[in-house]
């Protein structure tokens, strides 16, 4: 394989194919960042809308159905998502101009974006599966008592 004079601070050095792949997924990054960033504005505004509109709704349609809640998760939802979006668009970025200018730290700057934001997906992930394990145990635990 054909390896480029950029050397890594740990001496080793990127190879043309490594350059390619880096620059290609960083070009998808940038893509699904972009939607990303969209989805959380639309998100932000839907839950604006559901806390402001629906809530003003006379109760005899509402049932006393809290909107304001339903909207504050929304708003709680796209800034959870805000974050992985965000490292996801400064991987795309940094990795792009370290290519282009043969920076390797601007190489090493997009990475560590990129593990931020696999770290923060993992946690998330985690946190999730947590829940849905509590409520599995909390539902078998009702549903033996009754």
């Amino acid at each position: 394989m054909e390896t480029l004079d950029d050397q890594l601070s740990d001496g080793g050095s990127l190879t043309a194919i490594a350059k390619q792949a880096l620059l290609v997924a960083s070009k998808w990054a940038k893509f699904l960042s972009i939607i990303g960033f969209i989805g959380v504005g639309i998100m932000v505004i839907v839950g604006i809308f559901i806390m402001f509109q629906l809530s003003n709704l006379p109760i005899q349609i509402t049932n006393g159905f809290p909107f304001g809640i339903i909207g504050f998760l929304y708003i709680a939802m796209a800034l959870l998502y805000f974050f992985p979006t965000y490292y996801l668009f400064q991987f795309a970025n940094n990795t792009k101009k370290g290519i282009s200018n043969n920076s390797n730290e601007s190489v090493e700057i997009g990475l560590v974006n990129l593990k931020s934001m696999f770290k923060f997906i993992g946690i998330f992930t985690i946190v999730i599966l947590s829940i849905y394990v509590l409520i599995f145990l909390v539902a078998f635990v009702v549903g033996a008592m009754s």
